[in-house]
């Protein structure tokens, strides 16, 4: 559970960090070295549990009751200073303040952790996937606690007048883009 939070953490602190300088001529890339944990041997209750998340995709509820993507999966050019790349391993959902941070879809928390930029995140396990929640403030889950969907796990930050969490999905090593799985986000 340590490394996953661990890999979880540097995946988070990879997603608001990695920058990729451009101008007319040249390109430079500045990449971190990919870490490599293995995956933990599943149980039949957790391959039918993954295999019960993998058939929702697309159907899957919100983390906040009301929030919007503010900022979406993958590559995008940081919004301030142009040429400055930025990588979101998820996707940074934008509520109202006080807005409650819940889960997405059983699972058991594997970890929790504190983010590299800050705030708490969250680790829940899905079978062979993971769902990860950061910026919160407070957590209201326990490692191996089982979780149950649209459950409460906790409050999301509130800093200088915006409330956003960012959402990340990962099966196995590879991320995956959020919004290809939570319901009408496309």
């Amino acid at each position: 559970a340590r490394i996953a939070a661990e890999k979880a953490a540097k995946a988070e602190k990879l997603a608001n960090t990695k920058n990729k300088t451009k101008n007319s001529k040249t390109k430079t890339e500045v990449k971190t070295p990919e870490v490599k944990t293995m995956a933990p041997e599943l149980t039949e209750e957790a391959e039918a549990l993954g295999a019960d998340f993998s058939s929702n995709r697309g159907k899957l509820p919100w983390p906040v009751l009301k929030g919007v993507i503010c900022q979406p999966y993958g590559e995008y050019e940081h919004p301030a200073i142009k040429g400055f790349m930025m990588n979101n391993n998820g996707v940074e959902i934008c509520a109202n303040k006080g807005s409650e941070a819940r889960a997405v879809f059983d699972g058991e928390v594997t970890s929790i952790a504190i983010s590299p930029t800050g705030g708490k995140l969250v680790i829940i396990r899905h079978g062979e996937y993971l769902s990860v929640y950061s910026n919160l403030e407070s957590v209201s889950v326990k490692q191996g606690e089982k979780v149950k969907i649209k459950q409460t796990i906790g409050t999301i930050i509130d800093e200088d007048g915006k409330t956003s969490m960012n959402l990340q999905i990962w099966k196995g090593q590879k991320t995956m883009d959020p919004s290809g799985w939570l319901f009408n986000a496309r």
